[in-house]
């Protein structure tokens, strides 16, 4: 599985918790910076969109906070940290999760109260393993 795909079942994973266990609680985003191709860089470059933006963007009473999540083997580009340096700085609480676990965690420990502390990650075996195993490959 690419590191790509793993990151996306991650996001997806992350979301419907964030969904869940803090409904109501905060406001929270993705901004999307994956492009297809130079014009459509170009366009989000002139329109402000930052290398290195992080995956979630999180407001909680006032404050901001950014997770950039990364598949189990993923690693943090110079980009990717430069950005985070920079919004910490400017007083913002980040932070770079590798699971859904990880992301409960540092959302509890920024202070900000669950609804509950249920968490499932995702599956990120292939079709074929899943298959093999006879579950359906949809599930998250």
């Amino acid at each position: 599985m690419s590191r790509s795909t793993a990151e996306f079942k991650l996001q997806c994973a992350v979301v419907k918790h964030l969904d869940s266990a803090f409904a109501g609680k905060f406001w929270f985003t993705h901004v999307p910076g994956q492009t297809r191709d130079a014009t459509e860089a170009h366009f989000n470059k002139v329109l402000g969109y930052k290398a290195g933006t992080p995956d979630l963007l999180i407001l909680y009473e006032g404050r901001l906070h950014a997770i950039e999540l990364k598949a189990p083997d993923g690693i943090v580009s110079s980009a990717q940290n430069k950005t985070l340096s920079t919004m910490r700085f400017n007083g913002a609480l980040t932070a770079v999760c590798k699971s859904v676990k990880e992301v409960h965690n540092t959302i509890v420990g920024w202070g900000i109260v669950t609804h509950h502390d249920s968490i499932v990650e995702p599956d990120y075996r292939n079709w074929d393993q899943k298959n093999k195993d006879g579950q359906d490959f949809f599930k998250p």
